[in-house]
C-alpha cells in the first residue's frame, strides 16, 4: 500500500530509525569533508541549500554514534536530528556528484556547477532550475566514474567516448515537471541531439513527476509511505508508465527521425518504508529503444549509469 504523508508529524519512533543501513557520524563527517575539499578544488563558493547540507552533516557528525542511536544527534536534539537525517541522503549524493566533477570535461561545465549553490533541497521545492542542471551533472558524474570513459559536458548535454579517442555518443537530458510536457522535453531533446550529430539517447528525469506534488506553498514535495520497497518502486514505475502513455505521439516522432538511439525514463524514488523500518531511496528506471535499431546503445548506457 501506498500513501502520501506529512514527514515530520507522522513518522513513528522506529521509521526515525533511518535505512536497513544506519548513517553513522564518520559518514556525516566524510560526507561534510568530501564537499568542502570537492569546492575548493572547484572554485565554488560554499552557499546556498549546499552550506545546509554540510552545516548539517557537521553536526550529525559530532556526535559519538549515528543519528538514531543512543548518544546520536536525535537524543540532542529530535527534530533536527530528524530533519538534518532526512538531508544526508541528498548530502552524499551532491558529495559524489562533486567528486566526479572534478574529471569533468567540456565548456559546459563551469555553467552547470554555478547552479549547485542554488535551491537545491528537493524536500523543500522540486521545479528550481538549479535541480535541472543537477540533474545533469549526476548523469555525467556517474558515467565520469567508470573506468575508460572520457565525459565531456557539451551539446546536446554530455558527449561521451573512450579514454584518449574521438566521442562516440551524446545524452540530451531533461526533467519534465508534468506529464503532459514530457512529449514537449522529448522533441527539445531530439533537436539537440541532431544538431550535434552523433547517435544520441534522452534521459528523462522522473524525480519531479514522482515527487512534485503541485502544492508550491503548503507541501511541496510527496513523501510517500509504504510497507515495503516494493511497493514504492511500484508506484514509480506506474508513474513512468503514465508519463510513456502522455507522451507516444512524440515518441514515435522522435523515433522516426532516425537520430535517436532511445529513451531512459529514470528517477530517484524516496519513501518511508515499514519493513524494514528505513528511509529508502532507490532509482526506478525504464529503457526504450529505437524499434529501427537493435537496443545495443540504450542498454549499454544504462548499464554505465547504474550497473
Amino acid at each position: 500500500m501506498i500513501a502520501v504523508m506529512g514527514w515530520a508529524e507522522r513518522l513513528s519512533r522506529g521509521e526515525r530509525r533511518g535505512s536497513a543501513r544506519p548513517l553513522t557520524s564518520s559518514e556525516c563527517r566524510a560526507i561534510a569533508e568530501t564537499i568542502r575539499e570537492s569546492l575548493v578544488t572547484l572554485r565554488i563558493p560554499l552557499a546556498g541549500d549546499l552550506e545546509r547540507f554540510v552545516t548539517e552533516a557537521e553536526w550529525l557528525g559530532t556526535f559519538p554514534a549515528g543519528p538514531f542511536e543512543p548518544g546520536g544527534a536525535a537524543y540532542s536534539d529530535r527534530q533536527r536530528g530528524l530533519t538534518a537525517f532526512l538531508l544526508m541522503e541528498q548530502a552524499r549524493r551532491v558529495a559524489w556528484m562533486l567528486l566526479a566533477a572534478r574529471g569533468l570535461k567540456g565548456k559546459g561545465v563551469s555553467q552547470v556547477l554555478r547552479w549547485v549553490t542554488g535551491r537545491i533541497d528537493r524536500i523543500a521545492v522540486q521545479d528550481e532550475q538549479a535541480q535541472d542542471y543537477l540533474f545533469e551533472l549526476e548523469i555525467a558524474g556517474r558515467l565520469r566514474m567508470k573506468d575508460g570513459v572520457d565525459v565531456s559536458l557539451e551539446e546536446p548535454d554530455i558527449v561521451i567516448g573512450p579514454v584518449g579517442r574521438p566521442p562516440l555518443g551524446s545524452m540530451a537530458c531533461k526533467r519534465p515537471l508534468r506529464r503532459d510536457t514530457v512529449g514537449r522535453a522529448l522533441l527539445k531533446a531530439r533537436e539537440q541531439i541532431t544538431r550535434r550529430g552523433l547517435p544520441g539517447i534522452i534521459v528523462i528525469g522522473m524525480e519531479a513527476l514522482f515527487h512534485r506534488s503541485g502544492d508550491d506553498e503548503e507541501k511541496p514535495t510527496v513523501i510517500y509511505h509504504a510497507d515495503r520497497a516494493r511497493d514504492l518502486e511500484s508506484e514509480g514505475r506506474r508513474v513512468i508508465s503514465e508519463a510513456v502513455g502522455c507522451a507516444a505521439a512524440e515518441i514515435g516522432q522522435v523515433f522516426r527521425s532516425g537520430t535517436v538511439e532511445g529513451l531512459l525514463f529514470c528517477g530517484l524514488m524516496t519513501g518511508l518504508l515499514r519493513f524494514p523500518s528505513s528511509y529508502h531511496h532507490r532509482w526506478v528506471r525504464r529503457t526504450m529503444p529505437n524499434p529501427a535499431g537493435d537496443g545495443a546503445v540504450v542498454t549499454a548506457m544504462e548499464r554505465l549509469l547504474f550497473g
